[in-house]
């Protein structure tokens, strides 16, 4: 997709934007947008209250503007409530738009009094996709606004979004951080000439995976490595099931053991990788290569797959590839928990929560 620029077109003098008293778009006052999906929307020119669809866009929304969210799409997780900001874990619980399905509250929602639905937008959203999110926008009174979520997006979504938001200082240290690990990822693999190979272990015996080539996959590739599971499934989503005799097939050299349907990694699912006879004929196993992806907030190759896969594709290329990769990764995961989740994390949780590799 060529980069969509943002029109910022005033329709109306901004004559009631100090009332704090009625939602923005009750105010008369619209500025039209070219979305990034090259949608013209008009929306409140100054946006004071924004929902979003997913978690995707919610935690996009949560890095670059806070205050302005006044939802999130379901409880918080056990590993959310962990490590990220008490205030972001207690707003209200909306719901969420996933591929044509809602759970949105329609009138617990209204009395957000929104001004805008933040939807996001991959490389996969069709224009079918794309019209559910117009329709629940239309049902909940209020204008969509897509966001392009994949990684190669993610320094134009910051620049679109902070000058929609008039965040564009905020936004520029985001995007710069997106283009930042983007090139690094790009000169690690320019230093790599034989990329090592991993299988994804997924499910409460390791035989679910993700394919190779999806959305979800997308990090170990940045990355520099290469998924073995070469099974037709182009957005990763689904629950793909493998034999092991396919895995024996592929001999990976590492095994990343990934959580799905929760946040939570289950030992037992480790220990039978590491200790199970069948297990055991892989070479990754016999090598103890074998790592667990971090789950704080969510996995790090990206269930979901949003900006949670930026300290991903660092941590994967570190693990994978020490000599290259040679980044402080403590280090990156303070400054990452920071800045995008606005918590400043200890030495001892951040080893804790990169010591789930270790198990």
């Amino acid at each position: 997709m060529n980069k969509l620029i943002l029109y910022l077109v005033i329709a109306v003098v901004l004559t009631s934007c100090h009332s704090s008293s009625k939602p923005a778009q009750q105010s008369g006052s619209v500025v039209k947008i070219t979305d990034m999906a090259g949608r013209t929307v008009e929306i409140p020119a100054t946006i004071k209250s924004v929902i979003c669809a997913d978690m995707t866009a919610t935690y996009f929304m949560y890095a670059l503007a806070p205050k302005l969210l006044s939802g999130r799409n379901m409880k918080p997780t056990s590993s959310e409530v962990s490590l990220i900001d008490q205030k972001f874990l207690d707003l209200p619980v909306v719901g969420v738009i996933f591929y044509g399905k809602s759970t949105f509250n329609l009138e617990a929602t209204a009395k957000l009094h929104p001004d805008i639905l933040l939807c996001p937008l991959f490389h996969h959203t069709t224009p079918e996709y794309i019209a559910d999110y117009e329709e629940f926008g239309h049902r909940l009174g209020i204008p969509i606004v897509m966001v392009a979520l994949d990684l190669e997006k993610l320094p134009e979504a910051f620049t679109f979004m902070g000058t929609l938001l008039g965040k564009e200082k905020t936004a520029a240290e985001f995007s710069q951080y997106s283009q930042q690990t983007l090139n690094w990822a790009d000169s690690i693999r320019a230093n790599i000439s034989n990329p090592l190979s991993v299988y994804v272990a997924e499910g409460k015996d390791g035989l679910y995976t993700i394919s190779a080539g999806s959305t979800h996959s997308q990090v170990i590739e940045m990355a520099g490595a290469k998924n073995c599971a070469l099974v037709d499934e182009s957005y990763g989503y689904k629950n793909i099931p493998v034999s092991f005799e396919q895995i024996l097939n592929w001999q990976p050299d590492y095994i990343l053991v990934n959580s799905r349907a929760s946040t939570e990694i289950e030992s037992e699912v480790i220990n039978q990788i590491k200790k199970d006879k069948v297990w055991q004929s892989l070479r990754a196993v016999k090598e103890n290569k074998i790592l667990v992806v971090p789950t704080v907030p969510f996995n790090w190759i990206g269930r979901p797959p949003g900006i949670n896969r930026l300290i991903g594709i660092r941590w994967i290329a570190s693990s994978l590839y020490p000599n290259v990769a040679q980044i402080n990764i403590e280090e990156e995961v303070v400054r990452f928990f920071s800045m995008f989740y606005h918590v400043n994390i200890s030495g001892e949780e951040v080893k804790a929560l990169l010591n789930t590799n270790q198990h």
